[in-house]
């Protein structure tokens, strides 16, 4: 399994949160979709299932990658629980404001909590499990992955945030959760 995060999105541009705002992609971020791209193609992989986010930044990249390795964009699975993790009244504000906020903060602000993205991350991942086969593609989010990963290190939810960003438009190695 792999995974690409979506290209720059207008809200990474700007260093706000995006959460489950749609923010659509960069012209940086469309190039880096079709480098992605490119890159897939010169090592020959061949996806037997795309899977992405519904939002649009993650599904504009997703497209994009498709189209550039010859996958039929029909074909695309559109995933709700492969969504950012939601930010609350924190979305379309800086990233600092989120860091400098207490537990509390975050809390009140309606954000989704850390143990309840952790039930969402599962979920897709169960998803992904009872219904791929062969070599997927997962397209998504920052926060997505580093739950992933964090979970597929023996880590608790709280431990997330110190799982390294993964750059806009890179494939990596998607992180098996158990």
């Amino acid at each position: 399994m792999y995974f690409i995060r979506h290209g720059e999105s207008q809200a990474n541009a700007e260093g706000v949160i995006a959460g489950w705002h749609d923010s659509p992609l960069t012209k940086k971020g469309i190039q880096q979709a079709y480098e992605e791209a490119a890159t897939i193609r010169s090592q020959g992989l061949q996806f037997d299932m795309i899977i992405t986010s519904t939002l649009s930044r993650a599904y504009d990249t997703a497209v994009i990658v498709a189209e550039e390795i010859g996958y039929s964009v029909e074909s695309i699975v559109r995933l709700e629980d492969l969504r950012e993790k939601y930010g609350g009244a924190y979305q379309g504000r800086s990233i600092e404001s989120l860091h400098v906020a207490s537990a509390e903060e975050v809390q009140g602000a309606g954000a989704e909590s850390l143990d309840d993205f952790a039930v969402r991350v599962r979920r897709a991942n169960q998803y992904i499990i009872e219904n791929a086969s062969g070599v997927i593609l997962i397209v998504g989010h920052s926060g997505f992955y580093r739950m992933a990963a964090a979970l597929a290190q023996g880590l608790t939810p709280k431990d997330m945030p110190r799982v390294a960003r993964p750059d806009n438009g890179r494939l990596l190695e998607y992180p098996t959760v158990p």
